[in-house]
């Protein structure tokens, strides 16, 4: 996700904007809604840039919400300037690091903080399995590095979701090539494709890539698009959701919520292409209603005059087919 870091010269910020900024995305956080935090981080991030706190908690932030790239680099911002605790922040810096299979990295800098005497004591035997685990977990890696890509979506279900969310970046393009078969194979599991393509965005990599499912393609370049929990469209339609039925109906605002949260984990990213979050959002109410009713017939339930609309109950009924993660 882009940051522009540009203010106009013409805005005086409120006293003590930058502050107010940061203490409402902390109490975000510490409340679980990284979501709602960020954009009140990245706005005293266009205040000042070199401010350490705002790079800790957008760290925090983009963590919770499992933005690992956008972390590290915070991360390392901070690690440049060097401001607060040193070894609190490189450990939090390892921790991200864990998450995104940067094995070698880790060992690198666990090394380099014996040599400089930088781990307390009290903390010198974890760090020594700490680096013994990533020795091995290298090891590990270089196997996998060398992996027949026909292995790559060979198994059973659990085990290439296990294979592909531990790939690193190193790997997802060293087997660029078969992951892109993959995804354009019409008959492949969309519930697979789309954590392989999840994976992609993660980990950054930049090259186009084409997803075909349910009849429908986009191609899309992962590492300018959103990783599934932070994609606006879906996030616009669940708000019109908790606005439309939160006062008049909880108990059918929670179905249609788990439905979309359903619905769109399938179809990712086929929402890019998509136009008016209203309009998917009625739809969503329109299939949770057929559920409640026990008939998904579609006959008298459908304004025909709005062809997005009909297109997108039956490509929610077509997903809801296949929901069943199986391969």
């Amino acid at each position: 996700m882009e940051k522009d870091k540009r203010l106009s010269g013409n805005v005086i910020p409120f006293p003590k904007l930058e502050e107010r900024l940061l203490e409402k995305g902390k109490r975000l956080i510490e409340k679980g809604d990284a979501q709602q935090a960020l954009p009140l981080l990245l706005q005293a991030e266009q205040m000042n840039e070199s401010n350490p706190e705002t790079m800790t908690l957008l760290a925090a932030a983009y963590g919770q919400i499992g933005n690992y790239r956008d972390a590290k680099e915070a991360l390392e911002r901070l690690l440049r300037i060097g401001s607060g605790d040193y070894f609190y922040t490189m450990e939090i810096y390892i921790s991200i690091l864990f998450q995104l299979n940067e094995y070698e990295r880790i060992g690198e800098l666990i090394t380099m903080l014996f040599e400089e005497h930088q781990i307390p004591f009290h903390k010198i035997d974890q760090y020594k399995e700490l680096l013994d685990l990533c020795n091995k977990m290298k090891k590990h890696t270089l196997i996998d590095d060398q992996r027949d890509a026909t292995e790559l979506f060979s198994g059973n279900f659990s085990e290439i979701i296990q294979r592909m969310t531990s790939m690193t970046e190193k790997q997802l393009f060293d087997h660029l090539d078969e992951i892109q078969s993959f995804l354009e194979q019409e008959d492949r599991n969309p519930f697979i494709k789309t954590v392989v393509f999840n994976q992609l965005s993660v980990q950054r990599i930049d090259k186009p890539v084409l997803v075909k499912k349910y009849g429908l393609e986009v191609t899309v370049n992962p590492a300018s698009y959103f990783p599934i929990k932070e994609v606006p469209f879906i996030t616009d339609v669940k708000k019109w959701i908790e606005k439309q039925y939160s006062f008049e109906n909880p108990v059918f605002m929670e179905y249609a919520l788990t439905l979309a949260d359903r619905f769109f984990f399938n179809v990712y990213p086929l929402e890019k292409q998509f136009s008016n979050p209203i309009v998917w959002s009625k739809a969503i109410a329109t299939v949770v209603n057929m559920y409640m009713d026990g008939s998904l017939e579609l006959d008298g339930r459908l304004d025909e005059s709005n062809a997005e609309f009909i297109n997108a109950v039956r490509l929610i009924l077509t997903a809801e087919e296949t929901f069943e993660p199986e391969v």
